[in-house]
Formats: C-alpha cells, sequence, structure tokens
C-alpha cells in the first residue's frame, strides 16, 4: 500500500484521499482528516474518511478537530487530546485519543490531520503517533514529485510546441509551411487525422489536412469539420470530445461529428493573434485515446507559435488584388473599430480640421495700428507785436467760428498812440483851413497831406486794437495752444498761438507693415476700433497709400491714409487703436500659416 503511494501520478486531491485510508488502515485509526484552518474564518474540510451526518453537518469530532487544531503554534508539530464518544456529552469518560498533525504554514493559515485512535496504553499511543507523523512526510514526497512532473510536463510542452513551430517555420509557402504542421502534428499525438482552417470573410475554411494534397470543400467531411471549426472559433475556447466539462463549453457539433465519423476522440484549438481568433486545428484519434490536459496546453502553445506565421504567410500567398483588399479592409475596420476611440476622435477632428484649413475661406485682413489725424487745421497766428493779455481756452476745448475769444491782447499802449494820432489830425485839419482861408494854397496841400497820413495811422491803431481781441476762424476743437503759461510774454506778429481743427474731418493714419502692404489698396474697405473705446467698430476707406516707407520702432512700415465713413462723437485726433484692413477672401490655412510660410522661405531660402 506505501509502495502504491510512492507511485501514485493522479491528483492531489486523490492522493489525500488515498493517504488517508492508508494510515487509518496501517495505524490503525478510527477516522482520519486533512484540515485547512484559516485564522478568523470557519475550518475547510480538505479530505476525510468520516461520512457526513445525516443533518448535513461533518462528524462532531472533525469540530473538536479544527479547535485544537486551530490553537497549535508553529512550533507544536504533533498534539494529542482525549476524544469523548460521539453523541456524548463531554463529562463521559474519553474513549477515543485525537492525533493532531501540524503540516505547515504561517500565522495566517495552516494545514493540519487530524486522526481518531484507540490506543491501548501509552506506549502504543506513542507508536501510533510516530507512524502518523509519516503523514507528513508522504505528502512531502507526493508535492516533490508533483512538481518533478509538473517540469517534465511543462519541458514537454514547450519541446512539442517548439518542434512543430520548427516544421512550420522551414517552409515559405502558406500551403507546404500548414501541410507539415498538420503531419508533424498527426505524428506527435498520434493521430488519424489533423485539420487546420483560417477565419476568411467570417466563414471559416479548412485549408490543410494531414495526408490529404487536395482538399474539397463539397465533401461533407470537409463541411462538418468546418462546423466543428465554427463552433470552436465561435466560444473562443479549446472543446472536446469526449467532454469532461459539459457545462461550460457546447459541444454539440462536434459530438455529432464524432459519432458520424468515429466513434473519435477529437480536440479543437483555437489559432489565435493579438488575442483574437483566427483560426482552428483540429485533432482526431480512435475513442480510447482521449487527449490529456497536458497534451491540450501543448496544442495550445503550439497554435499561440505558429498563428502568426501562417497568418502572414496566407497573405503573401493570395495575388496583389486580395493583399490590398485585405489591407484596406484591415485599416477600415481598425478605423472604425471600437478600439482605441480617443486616437481616433483625435484623429478625425484632425482630419476635419485640415479639410476646413484647406478648402473653407474666411476674410483676410491686414491689421496694423493707427493714429487720428485732421484732415486740415487752422493756425491762429499773432496779429501784430505785442503782449499776451488773456487766454480763453485750452487744448481740446471746443470752439465756434467768429465767437469764441482765444485770447487777447494789450493795447494800452496801441490807444495812447491812438489818441496821439487823432489829435494830430486836428491838429493838421485846423491847419489846413486856416491855409485856405490865407489863401495859401501850398500850406493847405501839406496840411491836409499830413492830416491823411494821420487818419491812416489811426485806422491801422483802430484795427490793431480791433484785432487784440483773437477769435476762432473756423468752429472745431483747439488741438495745440498751451498759452496760460505766456501769459503777458511779448508776442512777435506771425507767433503761432493756437492750432484749431474740425472734429467732423478726421482721417486715420495707418502704419502697415512691409509684408502687408502689398496687398493694400486704393478703395479697400476695414474697420477700427480705438484703444478708448474698443466695443465700436467703425468703418473706413482706404484713400492713399505712401510709397516711401518709415522706420518706426525698428520696423519699415508704410502710411496708409483712411477717410472714416462714420466719425463718431468721442472721436479727437491723436487717440490710437487697431485697424483692419479687408483684402480679399482667402483659405484658413494659408491666412493662418502665410507669415511662418514667408519667414522660413527667406531663413531657407526656399
Amino acid at each position: 500500500m506505501v509502495e502504491d503511494l510512492a507511485r501514485f501520478e493522479g491528483t492531489a486531491d486523490a492522493f489525500v484521499a488515498r493517504l488517508l485510508a492508508c494510515q487509518c488502515a496501517i495505524v490503525p485509526a478510527q477516522d482520519g482528516a486533512v484540515l485547512r484552518i484559516d485564522k478568523g474564518r470557519d475550518p475547510i474540510v480538505i479530505a476525510a474518511t468520516s461520512p457526513a451526518t445525516p443533518d448535513g453537518d461533518e462528524a462532531r469530532w472533525l469540530h473538536v478537530a479544527a479547535r485544537h487544531g486551530g490553537e497549535m503554534t508553529s512550533n507544536t508539530s504533533v498534539a494529542t487530546h482525549p476524544l469523548p464518544p460521539e453523541g456524548e456529552m463531554y463529562d463521559v469518560e474519553p474513549d477515543r485519543t485525537l492525533v493532531l498533525i501540524n503540516l505547515g504554514g504561517d500565522a495566517e493559515s495552516r494545514g493540519v490531520a487530524a486522526f481518531a485512535v484507540t490506543p491501548n496504553n501509552e506506549s502504543d499511543l506513542q507508536r501510533m503517533v510516530g507512524r502518523l507523523l509519516l503523514t507528513r512526510s508522504m505528502l512531502s514526497a507526493f508535492e516533490i514529485r508533483s512538481a518533478g512532473r509538473a517540469s517534465q510536463t511543462g519541458a514537454w510542452r514547450l519541446q512539442t510546441a517548439a518542434h512543430l513551430f520548427a516544421l512550420t517555420n522551414q517552409h515559405l509557402r502558406f500551403g507546404e509551411a500548414a501541410q507539415a504542421l498538420v503531419d508533424g502534428a498527426a505524428a506527435k499525438f498520434d493521430c488519424d487525422r489533423v485539420s487546420v482552417g483560417l477565419l476568411r470573410d467570417r466563414v471559416v475554411e479548412v485549408r490543410a489536412m494531414s495526408h490529404t494534397e487536395r482538399i474539397n470543400r463539397k465533401m461533407r467531411l470537409v463541411q462538418r469539420l468546418e462546423s466543428v471549426m465554427e463552433e470552436c472559433l465561435d466560444q473562443d475556447i479549446e472543446i472536446a470530445w469526449p467532454c469532461k466539462d459539459r457545462g461550460l463549453t457546447i459541444t454539440r457539433v462536434m459530438s455529432e461529428f464524432s459519432t458520424e465519423f468515429g466513434p473519435l476522440s477529437s480536440v479543437a484549438i483555437p489559432l489565435r493573434m493579438v488575442d483574437k481568433p483566427i483560426g482552428v486545428i483540429v485533432l482526431e484519434r480512435p475513442a480510447e485515446k482521449t487527449f490529456a490536459r497536458e497534451e491540450v496546453e501543448a496544442l495550445r502553445m503550439t497554435g499561440d507559435l505558429v498563428a502568426a506565421r501562417l497568418v502572414e504567410l496566407e497573405r503573401r500567398s493570395r495575388w496583389f488584388g486580395a493583399r490590398m483588399t485585405d489591407e484596406v479592409g484591415r485599416w477600415a475596420g481598425a478605423l472604425v473599430g471600437p478600439e482605441r476611440a480617443w486616437l481616433k476622435l483625435g484623429a478625425i477632428a484632425t482630419l476635419a480640421f485640415l479639410i476646413f484649413a484647406t478648402f473653407v475661406k474666411g476674410p483676410h485682413r491686414a491689421g496694423a495700428p493707427f493714429l487720428l489725424d485732421v484732415v486740415e487745421k487752422q493756425v491762429i497766428p499773432a496779429p501784430f507785436d505785442g503782449f499776451l493779455a488773456t487766454v480763453g481756452v485750452d487744448v481740446g476745448d471746443s470752439v465756434i467760428a467768429g465767437e469764441t475769444v482765444l485770447a487777447t491782447l494789450h493795447t494800452s499802449e496801441i490807444r495812447i498812440e491812438l489818441a496821439g494820432a487823432e489829435a494830430e489830425r486836428a491838429r493838421f485839419l485846423k491847419e489846413a483851413q486856416i491855409a485856405r482861408r490865407d489863401g495859401d494854397i501850398a500850406g493847405m496841400q501839406i496840411a491836409e497831406a499830413a492830416a491823411d497820413e494821420a487818419s491812416a495811422r489811426i485806422d491801422m491803431l483802430s484795427r490793431r486794437v480791433e484785432h487784440s481781441t483773437i477769435r476762432a476762424a473756423i468752429s472745431g476743437v483747439v488741438v495745440q495752444g498751451e498759452m496760460r503759461q505766456r501769459l503777458g510774454a511779448p508776442l512777435t506778429k506771425g507767433d503761432p498761438l493756437f492750432e484749431v481743427a474740425p472734429v467732423d474731418a478726421l482721417r486715420a493714419n495707418l502704419m502697415v507693415s512691409e509684408n502687408q502692404v502689398v496687398d493694400v489698396e486704393i478703395g479697400q474697405r476695414g474697420s477700427l476700433a480705438a484703444a478708448a473705446y474698443p466695443d465700436d467698430r467703425l468703418p473706413f476707406i482706404v484713400e492713399s497709400v505712401n510709397p516711401i516707407a518709415r522706420v518706426i520702432d525698428g520696423r519699415n512700415v508704410f502710411e496708409v491714409r483712411a477717410k472714416l465713413e462714420e466719425p463718431a462723437p468721442w472721436m479727437r485726433p491723436g487717440m490710437e487703436g487697431v485697424a483692419k484692413i479687408e483684402i480679399d477672401r482667402r483659405a484658413y490655412g494659408w491666412i493662418w500659416t502665410h507669415r511662418f510660410t514667408n519667414w522660413l522661405r527667406m531663413k531657407l531660402w526656399l
């Protein structure tokens, strides 16, 4: 019995159950169990020889074993406790002994083997405990053998997959590679028939069959094989017949196929590329040779290795038009598929933006700063030599032609001269009267000439007195003339005192850069906004373009004069802002990039 355990090749659960039965027979023990005890949770019975009670609960001794097993520490390898009879009260004399074997673990979870024995005496109990301690050794040996078998199985799977992949990779044509795969798989797994099918236009087609050169898709065998492949591909999981886990996979078509062309033991393995099924490989052999789990895992590994190679060779084998159609379909599928939604949205948005920038046209404008200036100005000079007496206006004040007094000059000296001139004229008139009475014709003429000269001087001085009050010649706004600081200062005839400009005749002087002036023409329209009133857009028309450039702030600009179509009442000469000249309509992409393009051409000399 012990030798059977040493050579046991089954699962771990089956080994534990057989180990318990062996220990109970050899020791002997009435009951045995292996428990998993987790901290803070109910114990789990992994295997037990005791049947469940009629109400579904484990035997009472298992509860006692779980309670004492939870009290064991990592340093305790074996523990014994008296065990009262089943169904009796705890004050009854115990007739059995509970032996607990620590199977290892940590503070959170540990394994415990429990046995109920009936020793005759203390020495008999020690003998039983010594034999039961072999439970831990037997479990350790099984784990070592299982690890060794797993390593060997893994090496065999890898060797098998690498061998079949090497057979496939030796060929450069799809038909030869697929035929080598199915023939190699048939020989390696001792199969009567191995078939490979690939997904094409949502339909699986059998492309290769072991020991068969040509495949007629009208044959019932081929059609049924394709149905089996589609059943596997729809589930995207391995399916086998006979099926052990019928609740996990659907094998209706495979069972019918195995019955019709058998009885057979068959398995279908999906071929995947980038987690997507692209084909199926089906293996068939006699019903008594069912496929083991290790074989299915080796086939799965083989499918993962050869799938990409088969797809690549299959694409190369098609003619140029079919390859182009597949590529277009693949790109279209990737474009409209659900993967990478944000990336696709970004690409669509970028494409839409490029189409908009290339084909949609918008207004192309030339922007430039502007300065409001007057169309004409009236200079008010000093009418004669004199001294400034009073000033009636400041810069910015509105004036009315002929009414607003701008300034006055001192007239005291002029009035004194005027009185002297009037006295001289009276004296000369009296002398002329006396000479006429005396008959002195010559004296009379001399006196009359002197009187006329005095009269002319009187007229001149009278006009000076009248002109000493300086009035506005035109209506408008005083744009220059800070004269209050010069009160009493001497003035020379012709010195400019004030400048008056009409506010209803303003114009805008635009300073257009040299890279935009080539598009500006007389008659073009635009709009401007002053810095003081940025919300108001005032229309204008280009009147002239100065052909000579000026240097302002280190750059060449050309002065463009524009006539305001609708002047605003708040506008004053000297106001600044930004003006936009409507050139024409061009593509938005050109509008946004033409300056950079021109700069790049100059830098790279393109």
